[in-house]
């Protein structure tokens, strides 16, 4: 990457002709590049770190905290829910990439020219809708039972948000304590992981979705992962597989 005689013209000389998403990516990255202050070209580089609450060149380990928590706001917090550590590592990994919207389905890969026009895109679960990020995670109708029925074994009632963002809000927004409340928040990042892993089941194993079947996937999963991340959880693996609705009602 090469700028070239205007200080906003840039050359990137890229090995291949992108494609229509890269392109808007590149913008974005341009964009991003004009906002940058102007080079002075008759001073020495330097490092310096800026923040409202230190003066420049002294860093902090707090100062990078306030800075990115009063940058990102909310979603400073959905970041840490995600990664929040009761849950695999591919888990969060994947939640964070339905969080972006960034997860491979099939709409998305026939937009950016992986999948062949031929293949089919519709939703594996109900076999009637385009398969979006936010219809086989949240609102095809297999998917919405899936929730409900996690919802109603938490004695709460719900409507079924508009995309992960808003799931990930919403989710947020219940309070619990103690262990509870780290129960609560590991359950949405299994779900969608674990819906996701039954898609693929689905279209690389030609499996059949079946609600009972992912609901036990679901709670097995929360019981044997929970119980090995977070030290002296009151609760055993038959209470986490069996018994939510005893759990939610003693919290």
């Amino acid at each position: 990457m090469a700028r070239k005689s205007s200080p906003t013209n840039w050359n990137f000389p890229f090995r291949r002709v992108l494609f229509t998403w890269e392109l808007e990516e590149e913008a974005n990255l341009l964009g991003l590049l004009s906002s940058a202050p102007s080079l002075a070209i008759d001073k020495a580089d330097h490092l310096i770190w800026a923040s409202a609450s230190t003066s420049p060149s002294v860093f902090t380990v707090s100062s990078l905290y306030s800075a990115s928590n009063s940058t990102l706001g909310l979603h400073f917090k959905i970041c840490r829910h995600i990664w929040n550590g009761a849950v695999p590592p591919k888990v969060s990994f994947f939640s964070w990439l339905a969080w972006k919207n960034k997860i491979k389905t099939a709409v998305f890969m026939h937009r950016i020219g992986i999948l062949d026009v031929s293949a089919s895109f519709i939703c594996p679960f109900c076999c009637f809708e385009p398969e979006f990020a936010a219809h086989i995670l949240l609102h095809c109708p297999f998917s919405w039972l899936i929730w409900s029925s996690i919802i109603n074994e938490w004695r709460f009632s719900w409507c079924i948000q508009g995309s992960v963002d808003d799931l990930l809000q919403w989710w947020m927004a219940v309070k619990f304590k103690n262990f509870d409340r780290l129960i609560w928040r590991a359950i949405p990042l299994i779900v969608l992981w674990s819906l996701w892993k039954l898609r693929n089941e689905c279209v690389f194993a030609e499996a059949q979705p079946s609600l009972f079947g992912l609901s036990e996937n679901i709670k097995i999963r929360t019981a044997l992962w929970l119980k090995a991340s977070i030290k002296d959880l009151p609760y055993s693996v038959d209470d986490l597989t069996f018994n939510w609705r005893q759990i939610r009602g003693c919290s």
